[in-house]
């Protein structure tokens, strides 16, 4: 008999919780400085937002339609079959990487640069915001590209690192002031003078000692240093090694490489000069430089002198910029044309990078999932979609790649389920990733590249 009363009393509130919705459609009503909030039907009657949603299941699901299956008939039969899956996932699959007029051929310049890398290297560089800190997402892109293509090293690093990484050691002998083009995690300077990792030094007369250590590998074998604004005399001590540099105010690059690879380097400078940052690579094959701007929204570009820029990324064989931003304006935006206007200024970067180096190409990767409480519920941003939707199209009016990263981990409340994984994908702030999920991200971005990577390779044979 309890059991009857029980189920009754629950049907009843039920009820009463219906009509409530019913009677009271407004979600809340402003009563003086008071604001009543009434549930709508839907809200009683649906789900919590990602209670149905498995991060596991969409990384599953997303590495399953990367991975191409064919009959083996014939040669003929598996070559056809092959280019039938290309065809599709160029055009259907949330993880390809839109291209500029649908054209699966715009990486074929970096793909066959990539072929030549053991003899003739080449650099790509991932500029972000801490969305990728501590080397997150390049670190495994690195990874992968070095094992595949060769190469070794880190990249470009700055004089003072002002984010440890895991993957190295690096430290300097006494503090210096660096400055930054954009973001907040220092101050910028009176100046446009930053180079390609859009932050820069000036050391003065006193010598400065820079040491580095690269974890678990022994791969770096070329040591370049980027320098400006030289008062007098420069000298330059690397492993042992002594280069010098007269007065100039044009950027200058000293170059070591040694006989045999190392995983540390010990650098002495003495003389008044700016800094631009320190390249550490495997002499041949690839390197790839991460570049975090905590709290920038990538419209730091344009304020950047080009001359210094465009020398650098020459210097380097730049052949693939990465540019992954968006996350920062956000919080920012209140309305669709705020919206066009950030992507109409986001545009202005792309053409600044195409300006400076036309011989690499542009990949932009749009912002993750990000959770806001709206009425006490964690749930996407409100123009996160449409953020995403305005930066691919002036991706590809711009002639750029674009990756929607929003779309491969899930889409619309996606995030609380990659905080919830365990291990956790995603940090309590439903906003960054865990190193594990920026691993798995990068898994993505790798296996989506690589079956254009495949395709330019059938078509081609």
């Amino acid at each position: 008999m309890k059991q009857i009363v029980t189920f009754i009393f629950l049907v009843s509130v039920i009820a009463v919780l219906a009509v409530v919705c019913y009677v009271f459609p407004q979600p809340k009503w402003e009563v003086g400085p008071l604001t009543i909030r009434f549930p709508q039907l839907s809200d009683v009657l649906r789900p919590a937002a990602d209670s149905k949603i498995s991060a596991d299941s969409v990384v599953m699901a997303v590495e399953q339609s990367l991975t191409m299956t064919v009959k083996l008939d014939s040669a003929e039969q598996a070559r056809q079959d092959s280019i039938l899956f290309y065809k599709k996932f160029f055009t259907e699959n949330a993880a390809r990487i839109y291209c500029p007029n649908d054209d699966p051929k715009f990486f074929f310049r970096l793909f066959a640069a990539l072929d030549e890398a053991h003899t003739k290297p080449l650099h790509i560089i991932h500029y972000g915001d801490s969305q990728i800190e501590g080397d997150r997402i390049s670190g495994t892109l690195r990874r992968r590209l070095q094992k595949m293509f060769g190469g070794g090293g880190p990249g470009l690093v700055p004089l003072q690192q002002p984010i440890p990484r895991a993957s190295l050691s690096q430290s300097i002998s006494d503090s210096v002031a660096m400055k930054y083009a954009g973001g907040m995690i220092g101050p910028r300077g009176k100046h446009n003078h930053y180079g390609a990792m859009a932050q820069m030094c000036r050391i003065s007369n006193d010598t400065t000692i820079f040491r580095l250590t690269q974890y678990h590998s022994k791969s770096i074998e070329r040591v370049k240093v980027f320098v400006g604004n030289v008062d007098s005399t420069l000298n330059v001590v690397v492993n042992g090694n002594k280069k010098s540099i007269g007065r100039s105010p044009k950027i200058k690059t000293l170059t070591w490489s040694f006989y045999a690879k190392t995983n540390s380097v010990r650098i002495a400078l003495n003389g008044a000069a700016d800094i631009y940052g320190i390249a550490l690579d495997g002499g041949n094959g690839v390197s790839l430089t991460n570049i975090p701007m905590r709290g920038s929204e990538g419209t730091f570009f344009t304020r950047i002198d080009s001359y210094e820029m465009k020398q650098m990324l020459k210097e380097l064989d730049t052949r693939l910029i990465i540019m992954e931003f968006g996350g920062n304006a956000l919080p920012m935006l209140n309305d669709s044309i705020g919206v066009g206007k950030y992507c109409k200024f986001f545009g202005m970067q792309i053409d600044y990078m195409k300006s400076v180096c036309p011989e690499a190409d542009i990949m932009v990767i749009g912002p993750a999932d990000m959770s806001i409480k709206i009425d006490g519920v964690l749930q996407t941003y409100p123009l996160l979609p449409y953020l995403v939707e305005c930066m691919k199209q002036i991706c590809m009016k711009k002639n750029a790649a674009f990756w929607n990263m929003y779309e491969v981990m899930g889409g619309r409340n996606s995030m609380p389920a990659w905080v919830a994984h365990q291990p956790i994908w995603a940090a309590p702030d439903y906003i960054h990733f865990s190193s594990r999920g920026a691993d798995r991200i990068s898994d993505l971005l790798w296996q989506s590249l690589m079956n254009y990577y495949n395709y330019y390779k059938l078509v081609n044979n």
